[in-house]
């Protein structure tokens, strides 16, 4: 009697289980979103919430330059504009221009101080190697402008949350941005360049030139 119990128990289930799958056949599928692989952040650079990192400098300097995430987004570099050596900016005011084909992304300084050097990093320089730093500023309020920033393994953990906001922000705005994505994958580097005017500027907004 017990086994007769226990095969009507596992037959009820198995049916169950069948009706289910026959109804979610007529149930569209999810589109999965694309894929996105935060690359690994190296030791000691900062990172700031409009995605460009600092670099504290021996001579007590710092060196900015633009993380994976803000170089996955733009691609190659075809030109800077930087702000003249010996002006003094305010964290948040606007440190240089990158231009992207016919668009110009305006790069907020991550820290108050005055611009020391600047540079054109090589072409196919990896843009989160510390050689490829752009500007090069005297801070004023180090101590407490750091609080701001991530290192390390927050870093680390903040990066990864940011590829996956960015998936998102992609899938919301997938009929725009299916030309970026060869195959439904990993986006194209620069593929903010194929992206619609309203669609771009949303991702800008979220990501780089956001209030931080």
């Amino acid at each position: 009697m017990v086994a007769l119990f226990v095969l009507g128990t596992i037959l009820l289930f198995v049916a169950a289980d069948a009706i289910v799958v026959y109804f979610r056949k007529g149930e569209p599928a999810v589109e999965a979103g694309p894929t996105l692989r935060p690359e690994r952040l190296p030791a000691g650079l900062f990172v700031d919430a409009r995605h460009s990192w600092v670099a504290l400098q021996p001579d007590g300097t710092v060196r900015v330059g633009l993380d994976a995430l803000a170089r996955k987004l733009v691609g190659t570099i075809d030109e800077v504009r930087f702000v003249a050596q010996g002006n003094r900016l305010a964290r948040g005011e606007t440190l240089l221009w990158v231009r992207a084909g016919d668009i110009e992304i305006p790069v907020a300084s991550p820290v108050t101080g005055t611009v020391q050097a600047t540079q054109v990093p090589a072409a196919g320089a990896n843009g989160t190697d510390a050689a490829a730093w752009l500007v090069s500023l005297a801070p004023e309020r180090l101590g407490f402008e750091i609080r701001a920033w991530r290192v390390a393994e927050e870093a680390a953990a903040w990066m990864k949350a940011e590829y996956r906001r960015l998936s998102e922000t992609l899938v919301r705005t997938h009929a725009a941005t299916a030309n970026a994505m060869p195959d439904g994958g990993e986006p194209a580097d620069g593929f903010i360049r194929l992206l619609d005017p309203k669609s771009r500027e949303e991702i800008l907004r979220a990501f780089l030139t956001r209030d931080a």
